[in-house]
């Protein structure tokens, strides 16, 4: 077993004796017991291991940071492990591999293409808007698509002012907005009825990662379909996969719960290449790639810095 690092922009190679231990004893699951910078390649009897690490920082503009691609030394054929709704796929690694794209127009159309793909076959179509960065590329998104949706927004322990604004631009385009809490935020008795009611549903007691979700649920009407930014910040930002995926537990047993039909298009694989697809000057800002395609329709954002949903931490 050959093993090499890349390390600071400079190939060596080094002392085997802990990555072969290491990947004798996790297998393909080696990435997550790594840390550093690096891209790491482990040539195995009958497959190829590349493990890209946590950050990106040495290894973005190749392939997605935080993955490990598998790849079958016979047929080329690839097991590429990113969290995704913790799913494994099958791919095959396009002939230009992964590269450096000095323009967002793939990384458009891939989001565009992802909505259009999350509202086939919906109910009644909704977006849960807050005043972040994911949910407002949703909606724009949407817009451009010339969906018919209704907007449901639920304001929490957040700055309102970006919200606002994106409610008066919905309305003066003639898109219905439900607002929760639009008078201020939901005060604390607000939020301890909802945590017992959540908890007398039989979901258990992890109301604070859900929260926004299960208040989502408690004001949609019945039968709907409903598109949500989460895991985004988990996919693009910190490659938190173990997160992303007890996310996705909680919330399932919420919308089961409700009988919603939650979808999630900023989980689009293809959207997710694309994005470290990017060069990294276009994309060295938090989310600069959601950022330029809400700039398209001029969707208010709030340029500053991260902002969404939250709710109080004394609860």
């Amino acid at each position: 077993m050959n093993v090499s690092y890349d390390l600071k922009g400079y190939l060596f190679y080094r002392d085997n004796s802990d990555i072969p231990v290491l990947y004798e004893s996790h297998g393909v699951n080696i990435g997550k017991y790594l840390q550093g910078e690096f891209l790491l390649t482990i040539v195995d009897e009958d497959k190829i291991v590349t493990v890209s690490d946590f950050g990106g920082t040495r290894s973005s503009d190749i392939m997605p940071r935080n993955t490990t691609i598998v790849t079958d030394r016979n047929t080329g054929k690839i097991l590429n492990y990113f969290p995704n709704l913790n799913t494994t796929k099958t791919y095959y690694i396009p002939p230009q591999g992964v590269i450096g794209k000095e323009q967002y127009d793939d990384f458009f159309e891939a989001l565009d293409v992802s909505i259009l793909n999350s509202i086939q076959k919906t109910k009644e179509l909704y977006v849960f808007l807050s005043g972040g960065h994911d949910s407002g590329s949703i909606t724009s998104a949407l817009i451009n698509s010339g969906a018919d949706f209704k907007v449901l927004s639920v304001v929490g322990n957040e700055p309102i002012e970006v919200l606002k604004q994106r409610w008066d631009f919905l309305e003066t385009n003639g898109i219905e907005v439900i607002k929760v809490g639009a008078d201020g935020p939901l005060g604390q008795d607000s939020y301890q009825e909802y945590k017992t009611q959540y908890e007398d549903d039989g979901l258990g007691t992890n109301y604070r990662e859900v929260c926004s979700h299960y208040l989502a649920c408690k004001h949609l009407p019945e039968n709907v379909t409903l598109l949500s930014g989460l895991g985004a910040d988990e996919l693009y930002v910190s490659g938190d996969d173990e997160l992303l995926n007890q996310f996705m537990r909680s919330t399932k047993k919420v919308y089961d719960h409700f009988n919603v039909d939650i979808r999630y298009p900023l989980l689009d694989y293809n959207l997710y290449v694309e994005f470290f697809s990017l060069v990294r000057n276009l994309r060295r800002r938090w989310k600069q790639p959601f950022e330029k395609y809400m700039e398209q329709i001029r969707f208010p954002y709030n340029k500053e810095g991260k902002i969404g949903f939250y709710v109080f931490d004394d609860y």
